[in-house]
């Protein structure tokens, strides 16, 4: 008989250890996402309490060093007039005793006091610390993006264009344009990027409907090439017309984010 209890006995011992495992990584997850849920809050007593006392050390990707976050920069960053809108996506999590590793991506969108916006999806790792029954953030790793979320990031780049142009939104388009883009319009005219964002913010041009469709995206490393379509409703110095176009747009990414660097629109042969 007792050659039975030990194997069911070592059983219930196996089991118990991976509900504990189980629930301890359902923990740390909650509190992933409770990070961010404050920071997009602006609640700095939440996010404070969900890291060690002295802060925790970020390195962003930048090619510098990781840096300390303390607790009283995150209250200056979180009483500032940034708007974050930040979340967690494809989290894994792994305990090991009294601290944990965590890996996803980060994505969302910062958006600073002038209008500027950086937008894109970071390679995220997170090192939690377990300390008076409570999962502490000791330090977080960003790396840019891996090819599997740039497309979606073009993607939402690409929108935020047109939304730029129905909307005048000359800083956002001007977050968007490289300093060094390429405008190239039907008939073969190539604008200047000063020229076309002072015709929008003048009201010389103004776009009324946007309607861009068959959208095709493919990357190259660092760049990407978006083919489409779009229907545009504008008006050129009061002059209201309607065109069909196919376009080309070219981006490449940096350590702000994609930017446009060579955008093509022709009409097509009837």
């Amino acid at each position: 008989m007792i050659k039975y209890i030990i194997p069911f006995t070592a059983s219930i011992v196996l089991a118990s250890g991976c509900t504990a495992a189980s629930q301890a990584e359902q923990e740390v997850t909650e509190a992933v996402h409770a990070v961010y849920a404050a920071i997009n809050s602006k609640d700095a007593d939440a996010l404070i309490d969900l890291i060690l006392p002295e802060g925790y050390t970020e390195y962003s990707g930048s090619g510098g060093t990781a840096v300390l976050i303390s607790p009283q920069y995150l209250r200056d960053v979180l009483t500032s007039d940034l708007a974050v809108n930040f979340v967690a996506q494809d989290i894994d999590v792994s305990v090991i005793g009294q601290s944990a590793v965590v890996t996803g991506y980060r994505a969302g969108s910062i958006k600073f006091p002038d209008g500027r916006k950086s937008a894109g999806t970071f390679r995220l790792s997170m090192f939690w610390i377990r300390d008076s029954g409570k999962w502490l953030l000791a330090h977080v790793h960003l790396s840019p993006s891996l090819r599997e979320h740039a497309e979606r990031e073009v993607r939402e780049i690409h929108n935020q264009w047109f939304e730029g142009l129905l909307n005048e939104d000359t800083v956002l388009l001007d977050s968007i344009l490289s300093s060094d883009v390429t405008l190239s319009f039907p008939g073969g005219d190539v604008m200047p990027r000063s020229q076309f964002l002072a015709y929008l913010g003048g009201g010389e041009l103004l776009y009324d409907t946007a309607d861009h469709h068959a959208l095709s995206v493919r990357i190259y490393g660092d760049a990407a090439v978006v083919n489409g379509k779009s229907t545009l409703s504008l008006r050129w110095i009061g002059e209201s017309s309607t065109e069909s176009l196919t376009y080309t747009a070219t981006y490449v990414v940096g350590e702000s984010g994609w930017h446009m660097v060579a955008w093509q629109s022709t009409v097509p042969m009837p």
